[in-house]
């Protein structure tokens, strides 16, 4: 900047400020995606990425949950523990509370969570006693509803946010296409602000024909539990659920699995299950776990509600 006289242009000057940022204050290092294979690309590469977490020790390793999952499961299967990381922080999709506790016992002290999206950013984070996400009120309002109305706290409704910050285009009501709880309790951290339980996408829930809920988190948190499961996706057709899973050593019993899941679901559409290699991402990169066709119903669902079982 001095030999080209450049100490007064804007240009430069926002240049340079991007490198201090990001070389001295924010030192980063991105790591290329796990690739097209799915969840299992073998241990081989799973390796090169534990080896780059011990070669730059980081404080805070950011990732999609199923990489993070992936990674845990490698540790523990090969015992190649890297370093421990500070704090895990999932990104992108919703991470149930199995592979929560996988990660944090695997790789990290804690795995902290936060809330947003590309159009408006961060809008809520966990505090230390993990009871919710604490929405940035001051900046958003958040509200939950089902088939037009209000539900009420605790219940599961679909998220619209009006951001009150973005005076160049407004966002008012704007709906995600998230699902979720709100609790307006107070936190035992002392904050008063709204919290947000995130249970996955609109369109990765399910109603079946009693007009139960089941959630992404809900079913991912069912077949996680479940001997012999890896890696799953489970996919509602009109008239059938189609299972695709990846086995542990032993896999599981198809028809076990099929009665386990009716008395869960309380669905009596057939189970058809089917043992793969991987599961593969969506074209956006993420992992879909879910893939509903009757989300729709949801505004006119029993208010019986699946529970996840953490």
């Amino acid at each position: 900047m001095v030999l080209g006289r450049q100490l007064r242009d804007a240009e430069a000057i926002s240049n340079l400020r991007g490198l201090v940022m990001s070389n001295w204050i924010q030192r980063s290092k991105i790591l290329p995606p796990f690739g097209p294979e799915g969840t299992h690309i073998g241990d081989d590469r799973l390796a090169e990425y534990v080896a780059e977490i011990r070669r730059y020790r980081p404080t805070q390793l950011f990732a999609l949950p199923q990489y993070l999952h992936m990674l845990a499961r490698y540790v523990q299967r090969t015992g190649d523990q890297p370093p421990r990381v500070p704090v895990a922080r999932p990104m992108g999709a919703n991470m149930s509370a199995t592979v929560r506790r996988e990660v944090q016992e695997t790789l990290c002290d804690e795995v902290s969570e936060h809330y947003g999206t590309t159009e408006m950013g961060g809008m809520a984070f966990e505090c230390r006693h993990r009871q919710g996400l604490h929405l940035l009120a001051d900046m958003f309002v958040i509200e939950l509803v089902r088939g037009g109305k209000h539900v009420s706290d605790t219940e599961l409704g679909s998220v619209l946010i009006t951001d009150l910050t973005n005076y160049e285009m407004r966002l008012i009501r704007y709906e995600i296409g998230d699902i979720a709880r709100l609790d307006r309790t107070p936190c035992e951290c002392g904050r008063q602000t709204p919290r947000i339980t995130l249970e996955g996408r609109l369109q990765d829930t399910f109603v079946t024909g009693s007009g139960k809920v089941l959630t992404a988190e809900a079913v991912c948190e069912f077949l996680y539990k479940q001997p012999g499961v890896d890696q799953f996706q489970l996919v509602e057709r009109p008239k059938k659920w189609e299972l695709k899973y990846v086995a542990t050593q032993g896999g599981t019993d198809a028809a076990r699995l099929s009665v386990e899941f009716r008395r869960f679901s309380g669905d009596d559409r057939i189970l058809k299950v089917r043992v793969v290699s991987s599961i593969l991402p969506d074209e956006s990169g993420k992992f879909r776990h879910t893939k509903s066709v009757s989300y729709q119903k949801i505004a006119a669902a029993d208010s019986a509600l699946v529970e996840t079982t953490n």
